[in-house]
């Protein structure tokens, strides 16, 4: 699988976390991937682990140093 498939493959799981400045991408003890928003500590509207993939969101601001990661 090629670099691009397997970005492909994870934006399809993961969704506008993949790119978004409040994201944090978290690895658990089982090597389990998390995606925890940061705008979830000050505005209750999001979800501290948001289910996966993420389609749409009020708060997704695209981090352009994340860009075609």
């Amino acid at each position: 699988m090629t670099d691009r498939e397997t970005s492909a493959t994870e934006r399809e799981g993961v969704g506008l976390c993949l790119d978004c400045v409040h994201a944090r991408r978290l690895i658990g003890a089982r090597k389990s991937v998390f995606y925890k928003c940061g705008l979830a500590e000050t505005d209750q509207r999001f979800c501290v682990y948001p289910p996966l993939p993420v389609s749409h969101c009020a708060g997704h601001q695209p981090d352009d140093s994340r860009a075609g990661e």
